[in-house]
């Protein structure tokens, strides 16, 4: 069942649009439309990534899409031709490249740019519609054709082509890129849920990290002094050595590191956020330097294993909020960038008290560091 009909390369368009190929368009978009009303109601799940990446991905999506529709379209239909060997275009890997193109490039490329997850779950039910549909219309198309049709049915596949008759290297090319990418979701599901599945409304925090950037304070005295260029204010917290940003919904305990073997640093950062060893202090002229996990194996039982997942978000303007001994330090975002791990350093030499955020990036891998800036703004 292709959706131009059985025509033929000088009339594609001459036996018009089959009727299942109207009732798989309705039953798809149908589908998708309440997808995108159930993301609407319910706020999500929703493709947490930027609308221009979003819109990226989706446009070069269904750029392949109207490749492939139109490619499709100016080739023989199988079933008009003599052999297997006259095949030509996708005709020759897949019976049906148009409504392939439907189910695995134009829906995947709606659902990323409307950015729901629904919509792309969605696109396994779009799947067995489309399989249904087409699998009716083959019925009729081989009662015609006969035994030609048939054979080409045993020969070739419905919707994605045999990669193995084509290739061995690309099949097994295939099936190894296929078996890392699920063993590395699979690894890394807790940290890339909590990246990429947002909720309208929702800071994207654990339910076991408290979401609250309020501090019991006590006040002694409301003397406020000048200390190179941010202020100290003479305020005593009882809130616990703690970062937050409230931004990305970040409240995790502050943990001093005495040591920089991995193994240590590694138990350390199970338990928050660590002040790398050699940091200076805030209210101090110099660099507080912190770091967090990104992500963390699943066996890795800790509730921090995920806690700078999303530390990408912030942008130059944001703020940070250090509670420590006592005291609370506000430090505005300057500077983002990601850096070689041997390129990483602690900077001393600066003429300001300076916060630098660190973590492993992209997330699941130690490929690089995504290093946050931001310089101390205020002091209570």
């Amino acid at each position: 069942m292709e959706i131009y009909g059985r025509g033929t390369k000088s009339g594609i368009f001459a036996q018009g649009i089959v009727p299942n190929s109207v009732k798989g368009i309705a039953h798809n978009f149908l589908i998708a439309f309440v997808a995108l009303i159930l993301s609407w109601i319910f706020g999500g799940p929703r493709i947490d990534i930027e609308f221009k990446t979003a819109l990226l991905i989706g446009a070069f999506l269904f750029l392949a899409f109207l490749v492939l529709v139109f490619f499709s379209a100016y080739s023989v239909p199988p079933y008009n031709q003599t052999g297997k060997k006259e095949f030509v275009g996708p005709y020759r890997y897949i019976r049906h490249p148009t409504c392939a193109a439907i189910v695995y490039l134009l829906n995947p490329a709606l659902a990323i740019i409307f950015r729901s997850w629904l919509y792309f779950l969605a696109c396994v039910v779009i799947y067995f519609v489309w399989k249904s549909l087409v699998e009716k219309e083959e019925i009729n198309i081989a009662k015609e054709v006969g035994n030609k049709y048939n054979q080409y049915r045993l020969d070739t596949n419905l919707f994605f082509p045999s990669l193995y008759s084509i290739s061995r290297l690309l099949y097994f090319f295939f099936i190894g890129a296929s078996v890392f990418v699920v063993v590395f979701v699979a690894l890394n599901f807790s940290a890339l849920s909590f990246r990429y599945v947002g909720w309208k409304g929702s800071g994207g925090l654990p339910s076991s990290v408290s979401t609250k950037s309020e501090a019991n304070v006590s006040q002694d005295g409301g003397n406020t002094i000048k200390i190179a260029s941010f202020e100290v204010n003479e305020t005593i917290y009882d809130k616990p050595d703690s970062i937050v940003i409230e931004k990305i919904g970040v409240d995790a305990p502050l943990i001093y590191a005495q040591s920089t073997d991995q193994r240590e640093l590694n138990q350390d950062l199970n338990n928050g956020v660590v002040i790398y060893p050699g940091s200076d202090l805030p209210g101090q002229i110099g660099n507080f330097f912190l770091t967090g996990h990104s992500s963390t194996y699943p066996w890795n039982k800790t509730i921090y294993g995920r806690v700078f997942a999303t530390l990408d978000k912030l942008e130059t303007g944001d703020m940070v909020v250090v509670y420590l001994q006592k005291h609370k330090y506000e430090y505005r975002i300057t500077n983002k960038y990601t850096a070689a791990p041997k390129d990483v350093r602690l900077i001393h030499s600066v003429s300001e008290a300076k916060i630098t955020l660190m973590t492993c990036w992209p997330i699941g891998t130690n490929l690089k560091r995504l290093i946050i800036e931001g310089v101390l703004t205020n002091s209570h």
